[in-house]
Order: structure tokens, then C-alpha cells, then sequence
């Protein structure tokens, strides 16, 4: 660690040990500048032991101080960070993350106490290579003529896993090894965490044994084993802080009229709520909404009879789910658990046979009954991988599509993927066909290809990350 004596300038220091030789130290003064020898003692940084991405700063203050890190690259275009206020008093070790790998950055740290401010001179650090397991994105097709703020998030799901976040050019700035694998992750960005399932349930396919919450920093604030809850395919956190995901519900049904046993097992779709600390606080299934023993094919089906791939909730709280299996979006009334209208293929809403899905995931209400979902397309031949937006009229129970963006067929995806909005003209897919992210207009043209070596679940577009 490198002390404050060796980072000042000489002259500066002899001027400052002198000013704390020479009067009581006091950081009450309005509006006044104060020598940095008065605040601080000393000040190293070092790459984080678990993490190449993430720079610890360590801070001995000589007084109580309210302080931010502000941070930029030595070279290139001038994007500055500058961490959250923070109080402290001796010793604090903060951490610097969105960092591009192996290269320098300039920092210094602003502190205030009482009336006065103090700023550090500037110091450098360079960042850590990206460890062996974590690969690089390419930029492969580059035909955007603006540049995009913001981040993208993808998760490896194989052993040994990972969590990533890019810039919106596929450099990696921020990355947290998972040896069991990772589901799914997203971010909630009013908590500044990131939720993941996690692990390979030797229970059931498709499903993980774990959840897993972490915030920025790379704090684990919550591991979890829920194996037996099935928990698979999504998870994200709702606004009062609880969390909602995915999970299987096995249920015992006779199904001797179709050919099975008195007491066989389907494998249905739910969703549960969790408290932060991983406790269930609700549950519901798609048995009140549908019987499988009313399906013809349900011994073929009964393994993984619906599969739900998808949960989420829109500003008044109704919650949505996609099934591919079935190819439908149904919304459901969160307080008594009524399925309000399911839309899709042999849904309960009228819709134009355009706009019936082949395969479904990722609805992203964008307002009640507004709903952002990714058709897969997933008979191929003349079906192909597109957004839609679905407009849907509970009163009349009929829906149509407001919007349809359709990827060309060498980047479509035929399971698994996402499309989201980046801005009004400018959407992004995560392409699990075609291991990629990619950036494309509202006609489905193409502009930007971020490409990986693995298949992304998603690709989930963050606009600000708040640190």
C-alpha cells in the first residue's frame, strides 16, 4: 500500500505537515478548502484478491469525513465515475468496479467534513486481466453511426459459470465467476443487485438448485439452496424488495382415462415470492387455469408439461408469464391469482394469425396490457425469431400487435433469447442462436453484433448503473 507521503509532491507535504504541527485540526469551516494532509493519512490501492475487475482503495482518514471516489481512463474518451457518498472515520476500503481490463485509470477522493472540502492530488492504477474462464466479446458488425449508453448483462449457464456486464461495445467491465453455473441472473436496479438461479438440479432438467443475490461491489448478500422448489428459467426482484421467480410445481393427477396411472406426476409451471432473506412468502400455479387431464397428449407432455420461461410484473403490479411450450403470455391478477387472459396459440383472446407466437419468452410490459415479448419462431421454414409488442383489450378480450421487429434468419433463435429496447429507434436481442447480442432498428435490420463463445440466455440492456 502506498502511503499519502509518497503519492503528494514535496513541497506539498512539508506544507501540509506543517499546518497540522501548528493548529488543532478542525473541519469546521464554511466553504473551506483543507489541505489534504489534514484529512488524510494515507491512501493505497491494490486489484481485489477475488476479482480483476475491481479495485480496492483503501483510505485511513484522520477525521470523520463524508467522501466519493471520483475516477476516469488515463486515455481514451472522457467518461468519469465517481462512487456514492459515504461516511467514515479511520480506516475504509472502497471499491472501484466497471473498470476495462488492463488499463490505467487516474483517480482521486473528495471529502467533506463540516463546512470544509479536501481533495486528494490524482493517483493511478492499472486494472487486472480478465481471468482465464471469462471470455472476450467481439465486436463482429459495426454499423451504428450513435453510440448507445449503457450496459449489458449475460450469464454463461455450463460449468463453470459466470455473470457479465459489457459496455454497449462488448468490452467486459464487470464479471463474478460462478463455478456452478448460473440460470439466469438479472439486475433491479433500485437496490443495485444482481439476482441469479443458479447450479444444476440433479432433480429435474432445465431446473437450478439455488439462488443467488449479490450487489455491485460483489458482496453476496443472500445463497440460498432451493432444490426442492424447482426454481428455474427466471428471477428478478419486485419494487417493495421481495423477490419472484419460476419454479416447477409437480402434482400428483390420475390419469387413467389418458393412458397413464391412477397417480401420476405432471410437472406444471408457478411462480413464488421470497423475502429477501429467501423465505416464501406466496405461491401459485397453472393448475387453477388449466387441467392437464384435459390435454390428449398429456403422457407425452406430463415431464415438463407447460414450460413457463418467464415472470414479470408491469406498474400496477400484475404479473405476466410466457410458456414456449404452449406459446402464450397470460397475465394474472396478483391478489386472488385469476389468469385475466391468455394470448398466444389456442389462447383465450382473439388474435390475428400473423401475430400468434412459435414459442415465447421475456415479456416486458412496457404498460399495463402492453407487453414486449420475443416469438422464437421455433418450427423455422417460413417462422422467424421477432419482437412483438401485444396491445390486448381485456373488456373485448382480443389482442393485436402494435409492433413487429424481425430479425434476419442467420440471427434468429429458436429457444431460450430476448428483445428489449435500448431507446424509441434502437432495440437490442439476446440470441441464444446465434451466441450473440445484437443491436438492431425497427425494421429488423441489423446494425451492431456483439459475439460470444457460449449460449446467452439473455441479454438484458441496463441504461444506468448507480454505484
Amino acid at each position: 500500500m502506498k502511503r499519502l507521503h509518497s503519492l503528494i509532491p514535496r513541497r506539498k507535504l512539508v506544507c501540509g505537515a506543517i499546518l497540522i504541527l501548528a493548529c488543532a485540526v478542525s473541519c469546521n469551516r464554511d466553504n473551506a478548502e483543507i489541505s489534504p494532509g489534514e484529512v488524510f493519512k494515507s491512501v493505497g490501492v491494490k486489484v481485489a484478491d477475488d476479482n480483476a475487475l475491481r479495485m480496492e482503495v483503501a483510505i485511513e482518514f484522520k477525521k470523520s469525513v463524508t467522501y466519493e471516489i471520483e475516477y476516469w481512463k488515463e486515455e481514451g474518451p472522457a467518461k468519469c465515475f465517481r462512487t456514492r457518498s459515504r461516511e467514515a472515520a479511520g480506516t475504509e476500503v472502497s471499491k472501484l468496479i466497471l473498470l476495462e481490463p488492463d488499463t490505467r485509470y487516474l483517480f482521486r477522493i473528495h471529502a467533506r467534513c463540516g463546512g470544509g472540502s479536501s481533495t486528494t492530488d490524482t493517483y493511478a492504477f492499472r486494472s487486472g486481466m480478465l481471468p482465464g474462464n471469462i471470455p472476450e466479446y467481439a465486436l463482429s458488425k459495426d454499423e451504428l453511426t450513435d453510440e448507445p449508453e449503457g450496459y449489458i448483462l449475460m450469464c454463461k449457464r455450463d460449468e463453470p459459470g459466470f455473470i457479465t456486464l459489457c459496455d454497449m461495445r462488448g468490452t467486459i467491465v464487470w464479471y463474478e465467476s460462478v463455478p456452478e453455473g448460473v440460470r439466469v441472473a438479472t439486475y433491479d436496479d433500485a437496490t443495485g443487485t444482481i439476482l441469479a438461479i443458479v447450479g444444476s438440479s440433479p432433480l429435474k432438467s432445465y431446473a437450478g438448485t439455488g439462488i443467488l443475490m449479490l450487489d455491485l461491489a460483489g458482496n453476496r448478500l443472500l445463497e440460498k439452496n432451493i432444490v426442492e422448489m424447482h426454481p428455474h428459467h427466471d428471477i428478478r426482484r419486485m419494487p417493495d424488495g421481495n423477490i419472484i421467480m419460476v419454479n416447477y410445481v409437480p402434482k400428483t393427477f390420475d390419469l387413467s382415462a389418458c393412458g397413464g396411472s391412477s397417480e401420476e406426476t405432471v410437472w406444471g409451471d408457478g411462480y413464488s415470492i421470497l423475502d429477501p432473506q429467501g423465505n416464501v412468502l406466496e405461491s401459485w400455479d397453472c393448475y387453477g387455469e388449466l387441467d392437464p387431464r384435459e390435454d390428449p397428449d398429456i403422457m407425452k407432455k406430463k415431464g415438463d408439461w407447460l414450460h413457463a420461461n418467464a415472470v414479470n410484473f408491469d406498474r400496477e403490479g400484475n404479473r405476466y408469464m410466457t410458456f414456449n411450450k404452449i406459446s402464450q403470455l397470460w397475465r394474472i391478477d396478483p391478489d386472488d391469482g385469476h389468469v385475466l387472459y391468455r394470448v398466444g396459440a389456442d389462447g383465450n383472446v382473439d388474435l390475428d394469425e400473423r401475430f400468434v407466437p412459435d414459442g415465447l419468452h421475456s415479456p416486458y410490459p412496457l404498460d399495463p396490457d402492453r407487453v414486449l415479448v420475443l416469438d422464437n419462431g421455433k418450427s423455422g421454414g417460413e417462422k422467424v425469431t421477432r419482437a412483438l409488442i401485444y396491445e390486448i383489450d381485456p373488456a373485448a378480450m382480443s389482442a393485436t400487435a402494435s409492433l413487429e421487429v424481425p430479425l434476419p434468419a442467420e440471427y434468429g433463435s429458436q429457444n431460450r433469447s430476448n428483445a428489449c429496447f435500448i431507446d424509441d429507434d434502437l432495440m437490442l436481442f439476446g440470441s441464444s442462436g446465434a451466441k450473440a447480442a445484437l443491436f438492431t432498428d425497427l425494421e429488423g435490420n441489423v446494425k451492431r453484433v456483439i459475439q460470444c463463445d457460449f449460449l446467452p440466455y439473455r441479454a438484458e440492456y441496463i441504461q444506468n448503473l448507480t454505484y
